[in-house]
């Protein structure tokens, strides 16, 4: 049985659920401007030591790394961020 109707209800939170669609992807986004989609890690993005240009993985002393280890950004949220951002980094390689 597949769920094709939406009776219109608020949440008070964003939610996608694409029951037996196999592949989602984002279009008309920069990989580096993904990370503006996540609100918890927006701030700390704007705030970090080395800007846009920071891959928030491997830098020491990086705001994200910092709210991720003192667990005001959730690992699943992180780990959501990354995958998007990779993989629209994939998608649009040949574009930049």
């Amino acid at each position: 049985m597949t769920f094709t109707a939406h009776d219109g209800t608020q949440l008070p939170f964003n939610i996608i659920d694409t029951p037996g669609i196999r592949h989602f992807a984002l279009w008309g986004i920069k990989p580096e401007e993904v990370i503006f989609y996540f609100p918890e890690m927006e701030a700390a993005a704007i705030q970090c030591a080395f800007g846009l240009s920071c891959s928030h993985i491997h830098e020491r002393g990086c705001r994200i790394l910092e709210e991720l280890a003192a667990e005001h950004i959730h690992p699943d949220r992180y780990e959501s961020w990354r995958s998007m951002r990779d993989e629209l980094a994939l998608l649009t390689a040949d574009e930049y």
